[in-house]
Parts: structure tokens; sequence; C-alpha cells
């Protein structure tokens, strides 16, 4: 049992590293519906398009890194300690992992409104 809370708490970091990596050194290079970071304000030009991936990648690995760390660290020391409470760390651990993967939203949405203007265009 504590190897599948392992994994289940390892998988959201590795998977924001993976992507956001993914995200910053290979961007879509078309907007696409269905791959990449995509919001109404993304979407509006190949520049928004290209920033946002960009920018949601770097932001990504730049948490995910601490955020694995932490997590593994967390989970070590709570199933040590605190073994008969692991179901509320370990929906704990998932809930602030849940928040820091969508940190990039308003991060991303407010960095696209300070460059470009409401057509996609750089101000």
């Amino acid at each position: 049992m504590e190897d599948m809370y392992l994994l289940f708490i390892l998988f959201t970091p590795v998977i924001m590293i993976g992507l956001g990596a993914s995200l910053y050194n290979y961007p879509p290079k078309d907007i696409e519906d269905y791959y990449g970071y995509r919001t109404k304000r993304a979407m509006k030009s190949k520049e928004t398009w290209k920033f946002a991936q960009k920018y949601a990648g770097k932001i990504w690995v730049i948490t995910g890194v601490p955020t694995l760390a932490v997590s593994l660290f967390v989970f070590l020391y709570c199933n040590a300690k605190f073994a008969a409470n692991m179901n509320n760390i370990f929906l704990l651990l998932l809930g602030i992992q849940l928040i820091i993967v969508m940190l990039p939203i308003p991060l991303v949405e407010h960095a696209l409104k300070k460059i470009f203007d409401e057509h996609g265009k750089y101000l």
C-alpha cells in the first residue's frame, strides 16, 4: 500500500517536470486545441501562443522540482512517524500539489496581459 501512495505522490511532480520541459523546449508550433497551455489570451496570436507555452513550461519545471523533493521528503518522514494517518497526509499532499499545478495559470495570464495587447500584439 505504501508503494502505491509513493507512486501517486510522485506522479504529479514528475508530470509537471516532464510536461514543463516539453513545453519549454519543444512548444507546439501551431495554435492547437488539444495540447499545450490553452487559454483565450494565449491563443490570440502566434506570439502569445509561443510565449505562453515557454513561460508555462518554465514555471512547471521550476515548481515541479521542489514539489517533487518536498513531497518525497514529507512522504518518507510522515510514513516513518505517522503511518496510521497516511490517508490524511496523502490527501493533503495531493491537494497541495493540485494547487501548485494550477499556479502557472494566473502567472502566465498576468505576463500575457503585461506584454501583449487584447489583440495579441506586443505592447
